[in-house]
């Protein structure tokens, strides 16, 4: 069974709609945060909220800064593997990307250390740069002959909404104007028209006033679906943290924490005629080009409590991030009818996005010298996302401010606060140490819901339309990690070694209509793809203490 959506009434018309890329995928994108860092820290599983004296552990408790006790500097690189198998429609298809990346630097000056045990014992501040979400992927796909096509979704956006339009003198939102004139035109209808992907009877070549538009297919023609992409880029954070220790019994922190995020991808969708086939449409391809950039701030307070020598206690906030993204989208067509293609305008919005909060509570047991057992659990409002547009170019206030409710209304019914969980332990042997961890993030969907096309906005096609969800549970798998690592150290110099697995497994569709009025329902759908992703860290840390 399938869940409808339908978008009810207002002012925000096809044209409109189609203007930005950005959508509630995107938010969540860029919200996403997992707890690597540096080779001690992914070992453990990032279960750090309680223990402090690492450097990644600001991004979780800035409490953690006050454990230490001198100043130290830490160095971390690694090789960073992604793999990806995709299900769909009856094939399986793979691929990869890997990287050398700087996962986690960071330097903690100890301004201050008195050896009483009264009062502050020490104040620490401490800097540290972590990549907390990597988008590398290379991503294919392929499926079976059919009659379902991108082509019905371009031809059921406009027919009866779009009129052909004067090429003399365009208006606004016509097929047939130029593309300067077209600035608030849904571009793939656009470029479909341009490619004679859409065209009108021929007794209709001269009324401008002409809407009803019919795709190049036989009624028994069928197609291939192929799609090629190439994601690069990245999510770091810089933890400026503030610390200090009270009678070696209470820590307490606080942080400025600035996100820097960049990505970019190109996603290339593709048909082919079948053999056999009555028409002489062969194939057209669309191409998406989507670059980010984005800065934003948050804020950090924790404390760690130790009631007895063996147990330690921790808690921590850390507020919105306030994430300002600037992008930039370009699509571009070809078929052979057009073997040339066209190149629509840049949509550059600028948007302003809030991600979750996030609550963290923590445990450890330190026994002795020899062994370390620690958990954290974090509670994040993926529903209390926010999404404003900043930058409206050629939209009014008022379509702006109905795109944004739109989106804001998505990410409410479609997402749910979770629950992260993250444990992790280390045996020590005189220098040496061996460690192990695991994550649990829970899936920000709700269940039953497709996670979306990364820059597909194919479900928006208007003011009565709407897209279809897939019904049933389990459908979006929650993301594990699974690591482990040793160490070495002496009273100055250390280096660490981890290895860490995380699999995910994420579910989209490629193109997806739903229309209904009172005369007709119009119900076009990809099906839905699987896609299974492994990604492999292998990190070193280097580290000095003076």
């Amino acid at each position: 069974m399938r869940l409808r959506a339908i978008l009810l009434g207002g002012t925000c018309s096809l044209m409109t709609v189609g203007a930005l890329a950005q959508s509630e995928t995107d938010v969540l994108r860029f919200s996403q945060t997992y707890m690597k860092g540096s080779a001690r820290f992914t070992a453990m599983g990032g279960a750090f909220g309680a223990l402090g004296g690492d450097m990644s552990s600001f991004m979780i408790n800035p409490a953690g800064v006050g454990v230490y006790r001198s100043s130290e500097f830490a160095f971390s690189t690694g090789i960073f593997n992604s793999n990806q198998k995709i299900n769909y429609d009856g094939y399986r298809t793979f691929d990869g990307h890997t990287s050398v990346n700087v996962g986690n630097s960071g330097v903690v000056l100890n301004l201050f250390n008195k050896q009483s045990d009264e009062g502050l014992k020490n104040f620490n501040i401490g800097v540290s740069y972590n990549r907390v979400n990597d988008f590398n992927s290379n991503i294919s796909l392929v499926g079976s002959e059919g009659a379902t096509s991108m082509m019905d979704v371009f031809q059921a956006g406009v027919n009866g909404k779009l009129k052909m339009g004067d090429s003399n003198n365009p208006a606004d939102g016509t097929l047939n104007g130029i593309y300067e004139a077209l600035n608030k035109s849904d571009w793939k209808h656009k470029l479909s028209w341009m490619n004679f992907l859409l065209d009108v009877d021929a007794a209709d070549k001269n009324n401008p006033n002409a809407d009803k538009y019919y795709i190049p297919l036989g009624a028994k023609d069928k197609v291939q679906p192929m799609q090629v992409a190439e994601v690069r880029g990245f999510k770091d954070v810089v933890n400026l943290a503030f610390g200090t220790n009270i009678m070696d019994v209470v820590y307490v922190g606080s942080s400025l924490n600035i996100t820097n995020v960049n990505y970019h991808s190109q996603y290339t969708y593709s048909e082919r005629n079948a053999a056999g086939n009555e028409s002489d449409f062969r194939f057209f391809n669309f191409d998406q080009f989507y670059d980010s950039y984005g800065t934003g701030v948050s804020l950090s307070v924790g404390a760690i409590l130790k009631p007895i020598q063996e147990l330690r206690i921790g808690i921590s906030y850390e507020s919105p991030t306030w994430l300002h993204m600037n992008e930039t989208y370009t699509a571009s067509m070809n078929s052979n009818y057009n073997q040339q293609g066209d190149v629509s305008a840049p949509s550059e919005p600028s948007y302003r996005i809030n991600t979750p909060q996030r609550v963290t509570g923590s445990l450890a047991a330190v026994l002795g010298n020899f062994l370390i057992l620690s958990a954290d659990v974090d509670w994040l409002n993926y529903d209390g996302m926010l999404m404003k547009t900043k930058d409206t170019g050629n939209w009014g206030i008022a379509d702006a401010k109905m795109y944004d409710s739109r989106i804001n209304g998505y990410i409410e019914n479609d997402f749910r606060n979770t629950i992260n969980v993250r444990v992790g332990a280390e045996m020590k042997m005189d220098k040496f140490a061996f460690r192990a961890g695991y994550q649990r993030y829970k899936n920000p969907y709700m269940d039953g819901i497709i996670t979306d096309h990364p820059v597909s906005f194919y479900s928006l096609p208007g003011s009565t339309g709407g897209w279809n969800n897939q019904g049933g549970e389990g459908i979006n798998k929650a993301t594990e990690v699974y690591s482990a690592g040793f160490g070495y150290r002496t009273r100055s110099f250390f280096i660490d070694f981890a290895y860490s697995l995380m699999t995910m497994k994420d579910s989209y569709s490629l193109y997806d209509y739903y229309y209904k009025d009172a005369s007709s329902t119009v119900d076009i759908y990809s099906g839905t793809a699987t896609s299974n992703i492994n990604r492999n860290s292998y990190i070193v840390t280097l580290g000095f203490k003076f």
